[in-house]
């Protein structure tokens, strides 16, 4: 019984290492709100790139989550400071899809510089 379980624990944090993820950062040119409650961003990376969703819960982020990221995103074209997002299971930043079909990132951060 101990063998099975300390199998599946190590089965389960290498899936959880297996996972790949990229960190996409740069300068924001743009950001915006659709009517449907949608956040989206053009970045020096990637344009019209959607973050979540004001209104509601979308892929498992909350408004009050996409709120906060919506004020770091008008922060970053503000004061054109970089963002900084991480994405599991993409091989490169181009590879994000566009507008409400974009995977949504792990975590938005706003950095000091592109460093």
């Amino acid at each position: 019984m101990k063998t099975k379980l300390l199998s599946l624990l190590c089965l389960f944090s290498l899936s959880a290492f297996s996972a790949e993820s990229i960190h996409c950062k740069g300068l924001v040119r743009d950001a915006w709100i659709q009517s449907d409650g949608a956040l989206i961003i053009n970045t020096s990376w990637a344009s019209s790139v959607g973050l979540c969703n004001v209104s509601k819960t979308k892929n498992g982020v909350t408004p009050e989550t996409c709120k906060s990221w919506s004020s770091m995103a008008l922060t970053a074209v503000a004061t054109q400071k970089p963002l900084m997002m991480q994405y599991y299971n993409l091989k490169k930043c181009s590879d994000i899809k566009r507008y409400t079909a974009s995977e949504k990132p792990h975590y938005v951060m706003i950095r000091e510089s592109l460093d």
